[in-house]
């Protein structure tokens, strides 16, 4: 299966290729030696542009939960960095600080507990507070206690509680009702929110 020569140039942009017999199209071996070296060059490429890809995503891979809690202490404003705070995240979050804290701080001589209540820096201002309806969330929050604004409703028609007996001496209490949250101040000076990029 013989192709025109100057195609084959174009495809590799070349100029010229220098044939051995002198002919203006190549042989069904050359064409064979030549899709082997495309084929090897464009692996090479491959490997390339995945070497690539691996270091951009190198500095993601390598910050840990420790380095993400210290950005967001850093990134607080001063007058809010100043007050006790509370960082509401995922128990997951919590969990791989503790264990990127017990692995890069494990020497420290006061290093004597797993579970880290706060972020390491913060003077113990920084509290974590894991929340259950944070488990899928990429959003986190940190805000003083002051400013959470729990609601509940205890005089709406829907909310409903009762005892029941299903066993002989084992009373059970069921309750129907709603709750939810709200922040008072949304100022930087008193809220931030941290939108996780992973």
């Amino acid at each position: 299966m013989n192709k025109n020569y100057k195609s084959i140039c174009a495809l590799l942009s070349i100029e010229s290729i220098a044939l051995t017999d002198g002919k203006a199209s190549l042989t069904d071996e050359q064409l064979t030696a030549l899709d082997k070296a495309i084929e090897m060059k464009l692996q090479v490429i491959s490997d390339l542009e995945a070497q690539i890809a691996a270091l951009k995503a190198a500095p993601a891979a390598t910050s840990t939960a420790v380095d993400v809690a210290k950005e967001i202490l850093f990134s607080l404003d001063p007058r809010l960095r100043s007050q006790d705070l509370y960082l509401y995240c995922s128990q997951d979050f919590v969990d791989k600080y503790n264990e990127a804290y017990q692995l890069t701080h494990g020497g420290l001589q006061y290093n004597t507990q797993y579970g880290q209540q706060a972020v390491e820096g913060s003077n113990g201002k920084l509290k974590f507070v894991p929340l259950y309806n944070k488990a899928d969330s990429k959003f986190m929050h940190v805000t003083t206690k002051s400013n959470m604004l729990v609601g509940f409703d205890q005089m709406g028609d829907i909310e409903n509680v009762m005892d029941k007996e299903y066993e002989p001496f084992i009373l059970t209490y069921i309750a129907t009702m709603f709750f939810g949250v709200q922040f008072e101040c949304i100022d930087k000076r008193c809220f931030k929110t941290i939108e996780l990029t992973v």
